[in-house]
């Protein structure tokens, strides 16, 4: 066995014996007699660990208040409990007014918002169209919407293109610049055959986009600027 001796350190003689501590109050250190350093890779003397905690400390502070910070903004977001999907929209009119962040409607009830708006991606070089990256929130859909469709399974996606399915631009307001993307299906188009994909590789789920007539609010603004 071990022989254990107990050191009892004085303040009156800390400076000579531990120099790397500021008085230090009166205290009993364990020492072994055989290995005064019992721990692999330790060398130092005992005052240092009493230095180490406070930084350990606000280290695991600062995590745990960084972890917090996070929940509680994804939480806020809903992102934390509600499923994404994305979906791609290539126009080829103006996507003028849209940003990441618009608002993505069905039938002009928000489901999600543009993820990115790109010049070109994934697309044959005569095709000019703008390609427009964007989110749904099927979880909202489901739940709040009463949407039964999983547009995330390519099956059933494929068959609400072929009900007529399409997106469109629209512009918020008449005092507004800002846009959003629409979605709603045309009975004009129900039945026909589904354009054909803009993709060079599936890579996303593909809502054809809708070319429009322009409409009154934007020929009345256009009228009025």
């Amino acid at each position: 066995m071990r022989t254990l001796t107990f050191i009892r350190i004085f303040q009156k003689d800390s400076i000579n014996r531990i120099p790397c501590c500021q008085n230090p109050p009166n205290r009993l250190i364990l020492f072994n007699k055989i290995n005064p350093f019992p721990f692999p890779g330790f060398h130092s003397h005992p005052c240092m660990s009493l230095r180490a905690k406070p930084f350990f400390l606000i280290i695991f502070v600062c995590g745990a208040v960084a972890l917090a910070a996070a929940a509680t903004w994804m939480v806020g977001r809903g992102d934390l409990f509600h499923q994404q999907q994305p979906f791609i929209i290539y126009f080829a009119d103006s996507v003028n007014g849209l940003a990441p962040g618009s608002p993505v409607k069905f039938k002009g009830v928000p489901i999600g918002q543009v993820k990115n708006i790109m010049i070109r991606f994934n697309q044959a070089a005569a095709n000019a169209s703008i390609p427009v990256l964007i989110e749904v929130d099927v979880t909202r859909l489901h739940q709040d919407l009463g949407v039964t469709v999983d547009l995330g399974n390519e099956q059933e996606f494929t068959e609400q293109v072929r009900s007529g399915l399409r997106a469109t631009v629209e512009q918020e307001s008449l005092q507004s610049a800002d846009s959003y993307i629409n979605l709603d299906y045309y009975d004009n188009l129900a039945g026909a055959a589904a354009p054909a994909s803009s993709q060079l590789e599936h890579k996303f789920l593909e809502i054809p986009s809708l070319t429009r007539p322009e409409s009154a609010l934007t020929k009345f603004a256009a009228d009025h600027s």
